[in-house]
């Protein structure tokens, strides 16, 4: 008994047919990396609210700075220099969550400037960050979050 198989139906081409009438060379590419006008004006919005967010990181830091630009950390108190932390998002950490309270967002009061290690160790356990985990359940309790 000889198994026939069907051959694809573009012209000269002798592969067998995967799906549609056509072989896996000439299967119809899906459309997942279709850009739609929704999609692109989503990506811009997106990227506005970043760019914001980040100008509000650096501002906060302006603001909480000593004399020299530098912060301490809220957790351990621990000097972070403006040349190293300043940019980099990992010292700023949401409280109550953007996910959850999105309005909190830009909050001052919400955002805490930490060592990028201690927010690290907040996210993993929030008990493990004594003093940040009080003042997140006066947070919570003030924001009914």
């Amino acid at each position: 008994n000889v198994l026939l198989m069907r051959k694809c139906e573009i012209e000269d081409c002798e592969y067998p047919v995967f799906g549609k009438n056509r072989c896996k060379k000439h299967y119809p590419k899906s459309n997942i990396n279709k850009v739609t006008e929704r999609g692109l004006a989503k990506k811009a919005e997106k990227k506005e609210r970043t760019e914001k967010l980040i100008q509000f990181y650096l501002d906060l830091w302006d603001e909480r700075a000593d004399k020299n630009g530098n912060v301490n950390c809220f957790e351990s108190d621990t000097l972070l220099s403006h040349t190293i932390y300043k940019n980099n998002i990992c010292c700023y950490s949401h409280q109550i969550s953007k996910k959850t309270r999105p309005d909190l967002a830009t909050n001052k009061e919400n955002l805490l400037i930490v060592h990028p290690d201690i927010h690290s160790q907040w996210e993993a356990d929030p008990k493990s960050c004594p003093k940040m985990y009080r003042y997140t359940e006066k947070l919570k309790e003030k924001y009914n979050a």
